[in-house]
């Protein structure tokens, strides 16, 4: 702690980029939730945010969900990609800045799945940690998450988490094993 007019106040850090040109800008840690249309991803949005924004439309997102992480002194603003394919562009600027991915597929839909991979490869997020969030575990017909991962063809070190976004359950261990992920990549042990 530190005191600031006589008030003990926590540091605080401002995570810093250098790009060229222009030099040094602030530099807020992204992470992707995107993954085929009804998966869960607003869901998944709000469940992890302390604040959380979705425009939608009849149920439908129709723009960009955007909420904030705050877990475990871990801050990151999270973006909820649109699933119909007519948003694809948007997935590459999305994916650009991103320091991981939870990618949300409908558990009880395995024709989504190669909707999904699309997804990851037009995201441009090939070598940034991602997690698989199998949703909707609670519904009739449920792929178990390890089957999920077969059936996507996901290499073993890709966490498949399942999950049921609308009860919690499960949510914040998926973020758990992403921010190993992540953590990994930036010390270079788990």
């Amino acid at each position: 702690m530190e005191k600031v007019n006589g008030k003990a106040v926590k540091p605080l850090t401002v995570p810093i980029r250098y790009v060229k040109p222009g030099g040094m800008r602030i530099y807020v840690p992204k992470i992707l939730v995107t993954g085929p249309y009804h998966a869960g991803k607003t869901t998944v949005v709000h469940a992890l945010s302390t604040r959380a924004v979705s425009v939608q439309r009849r149920g439908t997102t129709t723009a960009l969900d955007f909420g904030h992480l705050d877990y475990k002194g871990f801050h990151a603003d999270l973006f909820g990609t649109i699933g119909q394919e007519r948003f694809d562009p948007i997935l590459e600027q999305l994916g650009g800045e991103t320091l991981g991915v939870i990618l949300v597929v409908d558990s009880t839909d395995p024709s989504s799945f190669p909707r999904a991979i699309e997804m990851l490869h037009k995201a441009k997020v090939y070598g940034l940690p991602i997690v698989v969030f199998a949703n909707k575990q609670d519904l009739p017909g449920a792929i178990p998450p390890e089957k999920v991962r077969e059936l996507m063809n996901l290499p073993e070190d890709v966490p498949v988490v399942g999950t049921v976004a609308t009860k919690k359950i499960n949510i914040r261990e998926g973020v758990e094993e992403l921010l190993k992920l992540i953590f990994k990549g930036v010390g270079g042990k788990g």
